[in-house]
């Protein structure tokens, strides 16, 4: 139940939370970045969708709607991540992470090294088999030494938010980072 409960958080992040945006997506959520400042923009938009809103605005919970709002008190990104996990319900299930284009926020799509053989560089092909695509902006992911730290931050986030996960305490062993 909690996990399913974790699975179906979606977010709306305001204009000042970019990078907070990307580490959702790096958990596999689907975290849409609003870079138009318009407040009541993404407040009907989090109300109509059933996302989570996320800003560093001071704003007090909207009378009759049944949005999550967290206002973003922390300051490094880090830190940012750390609080919006805090306040989730259980950790992101590791099947889910690297599942989203860090750019884009679409689902990847899995390729094969043919496919994408004129975006990678030569070596990433000959020592790599596994890639995703973003089907939007194109993006080539794979798994390599950046993923491995990002996976470690991820780890460590989700500890300090005082969550384990479940399954691998690795998390999964296809995350995938960009490289073009």
């Amino acid at each position: 139940m909690e996990n399913r409960a974790v699975e179906s958080i979606c977010f709306v992040v305001d204009r000042m939370l970019g990078v907070l945006a990307r580490n959702l997506r790096m958990f596999g959520f689907d975290a849409v970045y609003e870079r138009s400042g318009d407040f009541p923009s993404l407040l009907l938009r989090a109300v109509r969708e059933g996302r989570w809103l996320l800003t560093r605005r001071r704003v007090k919970q909207p009378l009759g709607s049944d949005v999550v709002l967290l206002n973003i008190s922390e300051d490094p990104p880090e830190a940012q991540t750390i609080q919006v996990l805090r306040a989730m319900p259980g950790p992101p299930p590791p099947d889910r992470w690297f599942t989203r284009c860090l750019r884009c926020n679409d689902l990847l799509r899995e390729v094969s090294p043919e496919e994408c053989s004129e975006r990678v560089p030569e070596y990433v092909l000959s020592i790599h088999s596994s890639f995703r695509e973003c089907p939007r902006c194109g993006r080539v992911y794979w798994g390599g030494s950046h993923s491995e730290r990002m996976r470690k931050s991820m780890i460590r986030w989700l500890k300090d938010a005082g969550h384990g996960i479940h399954g691998d305490s690795h998390g999964p062993k296809s995350g995938l980072f960009a490289g073009s």
